[in-house]
């Protein structure tokens, strides 16, 4: 009866989860209509943010407003069909001025994401900056915190005993680690769900997360009542693997097994730890556990490295970016536990304790990574290159920036001629965007251009052609970089 209920709950979360689109934990902002930085002779009627993977709109949060705070009104918002593009529908047209849409939007991993387009409409100059985007803060944090603990200390213990030591599920010291894991696993998706729940409504529940989490809370009570059974534990690593960076939706199912894997092979490797600390002094057979954690502890690094190449986009993102400081950091822990383990296989009593203490460290370390965008969203490499037109004539050329947006490019020589910069791209559909620059100022070593109001509408590959006079006359020349 038992395994029945327990296929059944896996079954339906199962079935769940294939409707909503897997997404990844922080959805980009590929472009907006109109376009971030532009400059329209009439006002539009309705503003457009299209992003890479599936979202929801947070209720109430689109909003237009101009350069004194009035805020226009918002006849209605929309979703295409594979919910990927966010239009928000005007009331009436916008007159002139300086302008800045926004809207928060729900992934399906339950991260709030906060987009904004800024514009200008008629004889209106500059634009408006969005405000920094809000994190999750310190109550977000206790919450992964405890889903991860809990999970660990229930799901971890249940797969674990069930593989190697079942006959261990009828004493005291094993059902109270279990309760124990299970109460502060529901504690902790119900405060997750909460604080999503306050900001964005009943959408949270149609999320991939929100569904996992409710299920994984039905099954430990299912689990509660037929401890042992393994089936139970499934819903969990679900909802930790949709409440992280569950998955990316241009390399789908990839990243979503290989996080599959790496959380059940982490709640399983550590759950065995937690039995054989609580267990320690009494009959636990452990001649079967050196192959099962070494066996989990190798999926933990293959899975993780796999993840690794997915979010690092660059080796210099690993010190550039949150994510790749804080993977550091993980990988270090990581590497303290296996080395913890290695010595506790020879010194079982003396070391399981040191192993747990720095498990916990790896929780703390992960439930930041779940809390962070990855690399591949945050990463943001300048360019810097020489163009070489001859003697006395070598640019040097550098953009500090280079997400979608507004970016600066600065061009260097050893001294004062004719400057032309154009930038196109064919993905994008621009033949040619014109670089204005704001005049020249004199340095050390010769003079500097800096361009004034430049705006990359989209990201892509983009091409920028310089035509700069040379003593034997004007010569032209481009090179390429990637706009995030």
């Amino acid at each position: 009866m038992g395994r029945r209920i327990g296929a059944v709950i896996v079954l339906a979360v199962l079935v769940l989860l294939s409707w909503p689109a897997p997404a990844s934990a922080h959805a980009s902002l590929v472009a907006t209509t109109p376009a971030e930085g532009g400059h329209l002779d009439q006002g539009p009627a309705d503003v457009a943010f299209t992003l890479n993977e599936a979202v929801s709109v947070v209720p109430g949060s689109p909003q237009v407003i101009d350069g004194e705070g009035k805020r226009y009104g918002v006849r209605a918002v929309a979703l295409n069909a594979d919910r990927t593009v966010v239009t928000v529908r005007l009331a009436t047209a916008l007159p002139d001025g300086s302008f800045l849409a926004t809207a928060r939007l729900l992934s399906v991993d339950t991260h709030v994401v906060s987009v904004s387009a800024a514009f200008t409409v008629g004889a209106a100059e500059g634009l408006l900056t969005a405000p920094e985007a809000e994190t999750d803060g310190l109550p977000g944090y206790v919450a992964r915190l405890l889903v991860h603990t809990g999970a660990v200390l229930s799901a971890g213990v249940l797969l674990t005993t069930a593989r190697l030591w079942p006959h261990l599920r009828e004493r005291r010291r094993w059902r109270v680690t279990v309760r124990c894991g299970s109460a502060l696993l529901v504690a902790g998706l119900t405060a997750r769900l909460g604080l999503v729940f306050a900001e964005t409504g009943w959408t949270v529940f149609t999320s991939g997360f929100g569904i996992a989490s409710l299920a994984a809370v039905v099954a430990v009570a299912v689990q509660l009542r037929l401890p042992g059974r393994w089936l139970a534990a499934v819903p969990t690593v679900l909802a930790v693997t949709y409440g992280g960076h569950g998955a990316d939706p241009g390399l789908f199912p990839l990243p979503l097994a290989l996080t599959t894997l790496h959380v059940y092979a982490v709640l399983a490797w550590l759950g065995g730890v937690v039995v054989i600390a609580v267990e320690l002094r009494r009959d636990v057979p452990i001649a079967a556990w050196h192959r099962y954690a070494l066996i989990h502890a190798a999926v933990v690094v293959g899975t993780g490295a796999g993840l690794g190449l997915l979010r690092i986009p660059a080796p210099d993102a690993l010190l550039s970016t949150t994510y790749g400081r804080v993977l550091i950091v993980k990988i270090g822990l990581v590497a303290l536990v296996l080395a913890t383990a290695a010595v506790a296989y020879r010194r079982l009593g003396r070391f399981v304790g040191a192993e747990l203490l720095l498990a916990t460290a790896v929780f703390g370390a992960t439930g930041v990574l779940s809390s962070v965008a990855p690399a591949t969203a945050d990463y943001d490499p300048p360019v810097r290159t020489t163009v070489d037109f001859g003697p006395g004539s070598a640019l040097a050329v550098t953009i500090p920036s280079t997400r979608r947006g507004p970016q600066r490019l600065i061009v260097e020589a050893a001294g004062d001629a004719p400057l032309s910069v154009d930038l196109s791209s064919r993905e994008a559909n621009v033949a040619r965007l014109p670089v204005r620059f704001g005049g020249t100022e004199t340095t050390g070593t010769g003079v500097r251009w800096s361009s004034r109001d430049l705006v990359v509408p989209v990201a892509g590959n983009w091409q920028v052609t310089i035509t700069f006079g040379t003593p034997a006359g004007p010569r032209v020349a481009s090179f390429r970089y990637d706009v995030r």
